[in-house]
């Protein structure tokens, strides 16, 4: 009776949202050795959602997960506690600093979920944690797997159909014709919601035209706002007003966003509301052009622009592909992006830049070119700083070549985000090359500065393909650092090539992975060579149209115009 009556004082707390006193009742109370999986459930639960939790609260949370598998393998409240390990595991890993403990729950999980696969093969739930948990362990052909079987279950998940668009864009398995016809088939699982029809808006008393900003990545220290800070501040004030509507949400730690504020003249913070307030919002604002900076990296959000809200809808920078939606009509792009005869593989009208798609605004940190190779040493080492998961097979393959045929060299990598790093050593190791790669964590690095001034390390940059590197493509080159990059087959994966070209440095675009081998293999056997294109990068590329934000800022701002007349005829 006793047991009872404290499972039923857990239990009520715990749904009274009182976790510490939830807590408090299970450590006193419960027979420590005779814990159902739904219970360790529950009180994983509260250690994860009580206030002022630490680190420690997060790992009691995960043993509780664990331990509410182990006793239940086979039952839900078992596979339960299983998609909790994975999901709060995965959220910790890409939030905070890498945690070797968190690393080993997942480890552990990917032995758990594959065991377990036999008998949840036809949950959805089990799946979609699948997908989250090879992510972080990138294996990428797992995590399609599990994506495709998660189509062919017929899910309308947003998420789930974001996800499987998105990761699409990893390989080379899909044309961008299958990229179109994919997106076109699934943009009806993002529903339209309810709006006002844009005709019965009188836009024409806007004194300006109004220009909405959309994104889920608002804050000052994210890439993002290297490309909006200087081309929003450079429009003309008389002629536009500039409105935001973040789906960032801070946490209450951070003040990141005070520069970006500054930017615009309303500020709509909407990460709180549900997608039908937020076009509620946006036409209570008569916004005149709306710019999507998310496509699908935000699965939940990109749905308001399946709806009709403004008269212009524009898709930009975020995304990289198409996203198959009738109510978005352009997507901002430029001529070494998408070729004429394959504009019809998007469902957007192409805006084509004079120059390049987007501009970065640099930084305010000393810029102090790297000194000299040493001849007698004559080691190269290489380097890439982008997101692992861009990290292919083809490039392992394509990498590892380089580091095999030509001595004494290294390659340094680092991503922003956290991964199982020993998965990718694993990749290289089965190419002979491990003892030549060197993996550098976040909490290597104490700032942006200290980011930055790591490029300095490097002697000649490697692009990933056929998911190209933006943001770290224009910091190498900021810092003097030549990026061999190799052209490819659509937007996305045209994108080192089109900031080469506009960087002027056509001779480190390769046609293929043979000829990117020769390019690597060229400054290898060319020390000087390799030192005269650094210099040349370091003394000339701020003036290129990757880093001239006003030339930008123009070619940006008569493309609104231009757009604007044209819907206003």
């Amino acid at each position: 009776m006793k047991s009872n009556y404290i499972l039923q004082q857990i239990k009520e707390s715990f749904l009274a949202k009182k976790y510490d006193f939830t807590i408090k009742l299970f450590n006193e109370f419960v027979d420590q050795n005779t814990i159902p999986a739904g219970l360790n459930n529950l009180i994983g639960i509260s250690y994860i959602l009580r206030k002022n939790k630490e680190d420690k609260d997060v790992l009691l949370g995960l043993d509780c997960f664990e331990k509410a598998f182990l006793s239940e393998k086979k039952t839900i409240h078992g596979m339960e506690g299983l998609c909790n390990l994975i999901t709060v595991a995965s959220l910790n890993l890409e939030n905070k600093e890498l945690n070797e403990e968190i690393i080993e729950y997942l480890r552990r999980s990917e032995k758990y979920f594959l065991d377990s696969e036999p008998i949840f093969n036809n949950s959805l739930k089990f799946l979609t944690a699948g997908t989250t948990l090879f992510k972080y362990l990138l294996d990428n052909e797992k995590e399609k797997q599990l994506l495709q079987k998660l189509i062919n279950s017929g899910s309308d998940s947003k998420l789930i159909i974001s996800k499987y668009l998105y990761t699409k864009n990893y390989s080379t398995e899909w044309s961008q014709q299958d990229h179109y016809l994919n997106s076109k088939k699934y943009a009806s699982v993002f529903t339209k919601l309810n709006s006002t029809n844009i005709k019965k808006i009188d836009y024409k008393k806007n004194n300006k035209i109004r220009l909405g900003i959309v994104s889920g990545d608002l804050n000052d220290d994210h890439s993002i706002s290297y490309f909006l800070n200087k081309t929003l501040s450079n429009l003309n004030i008389n002629t536009f007003e500039l409105h935001a509507f973040s789906f960032y949400k801070p946490k209450i730690t951070e003040n990141n966003q005070i520069k970006l504020k500054k930017l615009f003249h309303k500020w709509n913070d909407v990460h709180s509301l549900n997608n039908q307030s937020v076009v509620n919002i946006i036409q209570e604002n008569k916004i005149d052009i709306l710019i999507d900076l998310m496509g699908y990296t935000s699965g939940e959000r990109i749905q308001i622009f399946n709806t009709r809200i403004c008269p212009i809808q524009i898709s930009w920078l975020a995304y990289c592909n198409t996203l198959g939606f009738e109510n978005i009509d352009y997507i901002i792009a430029d001529k070494n992006l998408i070729l004429e005869k394959e504009e019809k593989y998007y469902a957007e009208k192409i805006i084509k830049l004079p120059n390049i798609w987007n501009s970065h605004s640099g930084f305010i940190f000393n810029r102090n070119p790297r000194p000299y190779l040493k001849k007698q040493d004559k080691k190269i080492t290489f380097g890439s700083f982008g997101n692992f998961r861009k990290i292919s097979n083809e490039v392992v393959e394509t990498w590892s070549i380089i580091l095999s045929q030509l001595d004494n060299t290294e390659l340094i990598l680092k991503s922003s985000i956290n991964f199982d790093y020993n998965k990718l050593l694993e990749k290289f190791e089965k190419k002979g090359v491990k003892n030549k790669i060197k993996i550098f964590k976040r909490t290597d690095f104490l700032n942006l500065e200290d980011h930055i001034n790591f490029y300095d390390k490097i002697d000649l940059a490697l692009d990933t393909f056929p998911y190209n590197g933006v943001t770290t493509t224009f910091e190498a080159l900021w810092k003097g650092v030549p990026v061999i990059t190799m052209m490819g087959y659509n937007f996305n994966s045209r994108c080192g090539e089109s900031i080469i070209k506009n960087a002027g440095y056509n001779q480190l675009i390769a046609k293929n992975k043979n000829e990117y081998f020769e390019i690597a293999k060229y400054y290898y056997d060319n020390i000087k060579e390799l030192e005269k294109l650094r210099d040349k990068i370091f003394n000339e590329v701020l003036y290129t149209p990757l880093f001239d934000t006003k030339l930008f800022s123009n070619n940006f701002e008569n493309m609104l115009l231009k757009i604007y007349k044209k819907k206003n005829l």
